[in-house]
């Protein structure tokens, strides 16, 4: 595929990860697909139950439009590095490149411990 192809894909992506985020937001806490809205923090086990039954499929629907919509993410995002990176390449080491050097691997450590570890 040509850059031209490339960019165009990523742009899609971009634009698809948008609709599909906001979608599986909505059908997750809309009756459309038969689901309910999330119980108050304050209820019972039993009301989080009869939620987590009673909308097994919109929660399906909604975690796999979300999965779905991280993947044209990473799409969108790959291109967007390889984007300003390659203008960066041309033109020499510009601040972004720079700054990913010397912080990249404590950014990445940060948002995968945040992630995987809980906390702060």
């Amino acid at each position: 595929m040509d850059k031209r192809g490339t960019r165009r894909l990523a742009g899609v992506s971009g634009i698809l990860f948008v609709v599909l985020t906001y979608t599986s937001v909505i059908l997750g806490d809309t009756p459309i697909l038969g689901g309910l809205g999330e119980p108050p923090p304050g209820v019972g086990g039993e009301e989080w139950v009869a939620y987590f039954t009673i909308s097994h499929t919109a929660l399906l629907v909604k975690s796999y439009l979300w999965g779905l919509a991280f993947c044209c993410f990473l799409v969108f995002v790959g291109d967007l590095c390889g984007a300003v990176w390659g203008a960066g390449a041309a033109r020499g080491a510009g601040v972004g490149r720079l700054w990913w050097r010397s912080n990249g691997d404590r950014f990445a450590a940060g948002i995968f411990g945040g992630v995987l570890g809980g906390g702060a």
